[in-house]
């Protein structure tokens, strides 16, 4: 599966696994600082988490194919990334995440 979501490319494959794993590619042309990067990661890492018991079981990767401006603007478009990806999981999967 492949989605976009804001500065978020994802690609998606059901597993066998028992829960979501993720996946991250945060590249020097978007975020052109290490400390940059990193936090990055720990947003993405951080709402993941969160929302981890709601997806089914697959392999998310999340690659960052756009600059991002500030924190507000990091922290929203994560918000929004991991119910587009539920969604979209459940058109795939057939059957809505177990809880």
């Amino acid at each position: 599966m492949y989605l976009r979501s804001g500065p978020f490319r994802v690609h998606a494959t059901v597993t066998d696994a028992h829960g979501a794993r993720l996946g991250l590619i945060i590249g020097k042309r978007q975020a052109k600082r290490a400390v940059e990067r990193n936090r990055i990661k720990r947003t993405l890492r951080e709402t993941f988490r969160s929302h981890q018991h709601t997806l089914p079981a697959v392999d998310v990767v999340v690659q960052l194919v756009e600059s991002l401006g500030s924190d507000a603007e990091l922290v929203s478009a994560a918000k929004v990334l991991w119910p587009a990806v539920g969604v979209a999981c459940e058109k795939i999967h057939g059957s809505p995440a177990p809880l």
